[in-house]
């Protein structure tokens, strides 16, 4: 009768039936879908082993024959892999990926090759893949002046090629019972993290597997991530609370971890549940109690007192395991809570399945709790729920609630309880109408117990709700303004439109007052009782009677200290008196009584730290402290905090306390935030570690603290590079979002920076290191690998919009490679590298520091040109064409005084030439004169 009874009993019996699911794969199936893990890890020559063994026992799968060319390529065995390729074709003729990989394999082996060159994609091929195998990883392969004709880098760009082929291949196949095989092949091996893989890729296909689930436990623990492994099993026992195993799995993953009470509770269902494993649980119980735990306050208090006189790493981390285990063991969780409260309730079915009141206390908590606390600390950061809970699971949980009650009635149409909870049902779907021919039934039974009176108050809240909305409605119409083409319309209510609003009005009046009348019955008839207090308290909230209605809620949460509903209901009342620090507390109260968080009270000191009253927001985080803390949150705001209070000894012991309790966390889900840890992980996880390190670092580079102790701090977050996935470079880093004063006081939330820019930021503080130390190349090389990193974004992430916060990264390192390749004597290129940065200004940062480093730079590049004598190439030209109008002057100033000194020479010439004209002239004339003297003379002789 009971849904999820059978749900248990055909689990079950499924699997006596049918066995283990790896009867059900075929042996070819196994050895693909291992293949494809195989190309995902970039391990080609084993991925060609499988993909062999996938073919022997299914030659005429094209799909096989594709992978095989696909891993053959990346190999470089370019005329097997196209031999796989003309097969898979036969078999597959229109099939783009094969094709396009076969296009690619032979440009590989040949550059001038003739081959398709157009973009091949489809629904199974997509745009972006296609794009980036068969133009850049082509392109780059091939390098003009190679001896080989290639690029031996670009084989840089193989994995993240094979990953992309695998993550389609897994889409596409029906792998499911594969990775379930190889999964348990794998932790038969003890093949810890490889098991890990396969479960995760399990999941992906379906998240809510319970098999999957408890493979993913399992593998944890092997793993040594006893933190996740529990939240895992947790989930498969919410599902099936009577699964042994699992009981015996979370025993383990909580005594690892200090939750001694917690694995004791566990080892005991498992042995009523008959777990094969409860050995194991034992041994790891008896491991955690030869660890004594310190109590909470000497364990706080020990780990401080390290952080405030600046203990060394190793110390801080021991101190801070030893205050997780301590909370562990005392943390409330309501995902252990619910799970709890659904196994006691469907163990109380299961003794007497015939009980309808049972039946419904199960469905009444699975519609109480359906709404899941939760918080949200970031800004802008999603909420996250103090259970594992989608919008799709939430949907299940009531639909759940609603077979229980519909089978309830089934047998015991008249049954008040599942009437009552129908009613409610009904309600929250908006199906008014329903719930309250539910109700009229419940009447006509003659229903007039308390539980009827509530839902009768809830069903008319309900109705008040609905007409109010209606009339709101209504009442937007009026005025409502309208555009058709260049006219402005404005429509207005008519007069039978007020008429409806005041009518529904009315009517919302009336049901709300008729449901305070009700709810005044109901506390009546429970007076007495916490439950009687909090109806009383909401009969006089209605008449705004605060005083009463706060006095109301302290005796029901007096009566019954786990009422969180009392507590938030005082809260708000506390609220309306004004009281907004007594309404915060108890808000804070309520949440606890569930989740142990701070996360509620940290958005205020992070606001305090923002608006600079830090005295304020330490007060705040000791607050914190005491509800949790193994919140490494806590520390970074603390270290925050002193930074800005420019108490700089007291921020870096903080701070290392945060990482400190940051790598704490950290191994106890089995790895490490130091340098030396190995395993790929999310951006989110390193995200705090990454922001501390890079306040840390800015704090040291502001008080001139030696550098090899900023280029450490840097070296440690560059070495996360290579354990996050290239898809996380694109995912928002809410854990990186640490206080800070660049942010408004209650101006907008800062933007929240993607896993990139995180990526990228420590290698330009890196960078800055170096050059402090006088490394210039190697600072050269840490400046460079920004602009890789962007240039691989940008090819990541194509056709997306420009990422800003990268680019001023970008920019940062631009700057820093202008001067360490001036102080290398690279003048041209640091000037090339200045160039390169936007003439506008820049984006702007605190004091707009961005702006001036650029100036800067451009002062250092004048003078080291001015003291070098160095010229532009437009300078250059500018003198060579000077020094060419110089020669040509000299040439024509020679060329004027050789034309004169010609003239002159000519003019003298003739001079000369003139005065023996003359002197033969006057010789002439003194002839002349003398033969006519003579003549003369002989003339007077002869007379």
């Amino acid at each position: 009768m009971l849904n999820r009874i059978r749900f248990v009993i055909c689990f079950f019996i499924s699997l006596l039936v049918v066995g283990d699911v790896s009867a059900q794969v075929s042996p070819g199936l196994a050895a693909y879908v291992e293949g494809l893990g195989h190309m995902q890890s970039a391990e080609w020559k084993q991925a060609i082993a499988s993909f062999d063994q996938a073919l022997q026992n299914d030659s005429e799968n094209a799909a096989y024959f594709t992978a095989r060319g696909v891993a053959k390529t990346l190999a470089e065995d370019f005329p097997s892999a196209q031999k796989d390729f003309e097969r898979s074709l036969r078999l597959r003729p229109n099939d783009k990926e094969t094709r396009m990989w076969q296009a690619v394999a032979e440009r590989l082996s040949n550059w001038y090759a003739m081959v398709e060159t157009g973009v091949l994609y489809d629904d199974n091929c997509p745009r972006e893949y296609s794009i980036f195998i068969f133009n850049d990883l082509v392109i780059s392969y091939h390098k003009p002046g190679v001896a080989d004709g290639s690029d031996k880098r670009s084989r840089e760009k193989f994995p993240r090629a094979g990953a992309w082929f695998a993550d389609l291949a897994f889409g596409r196949a029906n792998v499911t019972p594969a990775l379930h095989e190889i999964a348990k092949k794998q932790m038969e091996g003890k093949q810890y993290e490889a098991a890990l893989r396969t479960v995760q890729r399990l999941l992906a296909l379906s998240p809510e597997s319970n098999d999957a689930l408890r493979l993913e436990g399992w593998a944890r623990l092997g793993y040594g991530d006893a933190a996740t492994a529990r939240a895992s099993f947790t989930r498969v026992l919410t599902a099936l609370t009577t699964d042994g195993d699992s009981y015996a799995g979370r025993a383990i993953a909580r005594a690892r971890i200090g939750d001694v009470k917690g694995a004791e509770e566990d080892l005991k269902l498992a042995k009523a549940n008959r777990s094969q494993r409860v050995d194991e649980a034992a041994k790891a119980i008896a491991e955690a109690k030869g660890s004594p735990l310190l109590s909470r306050a000497e364990a706080v208090q020990a780990f401080r007192s390290a952080i405030e006189a600046g203990a060394g790493w190793d110390d801080l981390v021991a101190k801070a395991l030893a205050v997780r285990r301590v909370m562990n063991n005392e943390r409330r969780r309501y995902d252990e809570w619910y799970q709890s409260r659904v196994r006691a309730l469907e163990a109380a079915i299961m003794e007497k399945p015939s009980n309808a009141d049972r039946q419904i206390d199960l469905a009444q908590f699975l519609y109480d709790n359906s709404e899941v606390r939760g918080e949200q600390v970031e800004p802008r950061s999603g909420w996250r729920g103090y259970r594992y809970q989608t919008d799709a699971t939430k949907a299940e949980e009531i639909a759940h609630a609603e077979r229980i009650v519909d089978g309830v009635l089934e047998k015991d149409a008249n049954f008040l309880r599942a009437l009552g909870l129908k009613v409610r049902l009904r309600l929250y779907h908006g199906q008014n109408a329903d719930a309250a021919q539910y109700y009229d039934r419940m009447i006509k039974l003659g229903a007039n117990d308390v539980n009827s009176t509530i839902v009768y108050a809830e069903m008319l809240d309900a109705m008040a709700w609905q007409k109010s909305g209606e009339a709101a409605r209504l009442r937007a119409k009026d005025g409502n303004v309208t555009f058709s083409g260049d006219w402005m319309i404005t429509t207005y209510l008519t007069d039978e439109g007020w008429r409806q609003v005041r009518e529904h009005e009315a009517m919302a009046d009336q049901f709300s007052k008729l449901s305070s009348e009700t709810l005044a019955k109901a506390a009546a008839a429970l007076k007495g009782t916490p439950r009687g207090n909090y109806y009383q308290a909401k009969v006089f909230l209605r008449t705004n009677n605060l005083e009463g209605a706060r006095a109301e809620l302290e005796k029901a949460i007096k009566g019954d200290p786990e009422m969180v509903t009392a507590y938030d209901l005082l809260a708000s009342t506390y609220s309306r008196m004004g009281d907004a620090k007594k309404s915060f507390e108890l808000r804070v109260a309520a949440w606890n009584r569930q989740e142990t968080s701070a996360g509620l009270l940290l958005p205020g000191a992070r606001q305090d730290i923002v608006g600079t009253h830090f005295k304020d927001a330490r007060v705040t985080l000791d607050w914190a402290l005491t509800i949790d803390p193994a919140d490494a949150r806590i520390y970074t705001y603390y270290g925050v905090s002193f930074i800005e209070d420019e108490k700089k000894n007291l921020a870096n012991n903080w701070l290392q306390g945060a990482l400190a309790m940051e790598e704490a966390r950290a191994r106890q889900q089995g790895t490490t935030y130091t340098d030396a840890g190995r395993d790929t992980r999310t951006i989110e996880d390193f995200g705090m570690s990454m922001a501390v390190r890079q306040r840390m670092i800015e704090a040291m580079k502001a008080s001139g603290a030696p550098p090899a102790d900023r280029l450490a701090l840097a070296r440690t977050n560059i070495s996360y590079e290579k354990r996050i996935a290239m898809a996380e470079w694109t995912a928002p880093v809410y854990s990186a979002m640490i206080p800070s004063l660049t942010e408004e006081v209650n101006g907008p939330p800062p933007q929240v920076p993607e896993g990139i820019v995180r990526i990228a930021l420590p290698h330009v503080s890196a960078g800055d290191a170096l050059f402090d130390l006088q490394k210039y190349a190697e600072a050269e090389a840490e400046y460079k690998a920004v602009f890789a990193l962007q240039a691989a974004y940008k090819e990541f992430t194509v056709d997306r919009a420009e990422n800003n916060e990268l680019n001023d990264v970008r920019r940062w390192a631009a700057i820093g490679l202008g001067h360490a390749l001036l102080k290398q004597d690279k003048y041209d290129e640091a000037l090339a590298t200045f160039q390169s940065l936007p003439r506008t200004r820049l984006m702007q940062t605190k004091f707009n520091e961005q702006e001036l480093a650029a100036k800067k730079l451009e002062q250092e590049l004048q003078q080291y040109k001015e003291s070098h004598g160095i010229l532009t190439d437009q300078e250059q030209q500018i003198k060579e064409l000077e020094e060419m109008n110089a020669a040509n002057k000299r040439m024509r100033d020679e060329a004027l005084r050789d034309r004169e000194e010609r003239n002159r020479a000519l003019e003298q010439s003739r001079q000369q030439r003139m005065e023996e004209i003359r002197q033969r002239q006057k010789e002439a004339d003194e002839r002349r004169r003398q033969q006519m003297e003579e003549m003369r003379n002989r003339q007077r002789r002869s007379r």
